[in-house]
């Protein structure tokens, strides 16, 4: 894949040489994003070609590489919820995978966003959620107990104090030399305040009380509880994920 640079009017455009197959096409996304804010003196519009894998997009100007400098070229920055063909949440990826996967045939977008995108394939709007055509059968992964599953489950909020502070810790509730274990059942959400005065006593030696029992959350298949909890908070995708009834609000 090359690409040729034809002057036009003192500037140089950079265009993608015919390729040999609609795989090999998709591979390329012409990102001239529209927000509205184009520049009608000229009529003129520079595209930003994005090769897949590549950091940082570039344009030709003056047969120099240089950053893209107008403010209404936006990059392909966002997340896109998958869902399988049987509408069960399947990941979240991001722009230019979902993107590419549209390019390809593979998905089919259920709901879009306002910001226009111009591809091999024509004019899109970016898509919010997408549905693959054909079923994924994809074994159910376990759930594993992390740092950022203590925080998603109990809300990013303090299960002593009740506070969202950003200076949050992970609080063993039955103390490590009591035979407290690293369990879900053992560990909370905790700001630094309460961490310091409970120290490494137990509830009842503290005086302090959790605002709800830990416990091990319903795991939702193929999504991490971080990527739920933030999927919940969008209107659109909100439709489309499972309650779980465990997680905090």
């Amino acid at each position: 894949m090359t690409a040729s640079v034809y002057p036009v009017s003192n500037r140089s455009v950079c265009t993608p040489e015919p390729v040999s197959s609609p795989d090999e096409r998709a591979l390329f996304v012409v990102a001239s994003v529209t927000t509205g804010n184009e520049d009608t003196n000229n009529g003129l519009e520079r595209p930003v070609v994005e090769k897949r894998g590549t950091a940082v997009s570039e344009t030709i100007q003056d047969g120099k590489m240089e950053a893209p400098s107008e403010p209404h070229q936006v990059r392909l920055h966002g997340e896109v919820l998958v869902l399988n063909s049987d509408y069960e949440p399947l990941n979240v990826c991001n722009l230019r995978r979902a993107i590419l996967l549209i390019c390809l045939g593979k998905v089919e977008v259920l709901h879009s966003g306002t910001t226009r995108i111009r591809t091999y394939h024509g004019e899109i709007h970016s898509p919010s959620v997408v549905k693959l055509r054909q079923h994924v059968k994809r074994p159910v992964p376990q759930l594993r107990l992390s740092r950022r599953g203590v925080f998603a489950r109990d809300g990013y909020t303090c299960q002593y104090c009740g506070t969202t502070a950003k200076d949050l810790t992970i609080d063993h509730v039955v103390p490590k030399r009591l035979g407290g274990g690293a369990t879900w059942e053992n560990l909370v959400c905790c700001c630094r305040r309460c961490n310091t005065k409970k120290g490494d006593k137990s509830l009842a030696s503290s005086g302090m009380q959790l605002r709800r029992p830990p416990r091990r959350p319903r795991y939702v298949p193929y999504i991490s509880l971080t990527k739920y909890v933030q999927g919940t908070k969008n209107d659109v995708w909100r439709d489309y994920l499972p309650v779980v009834p465990d997680l905090r609000d």
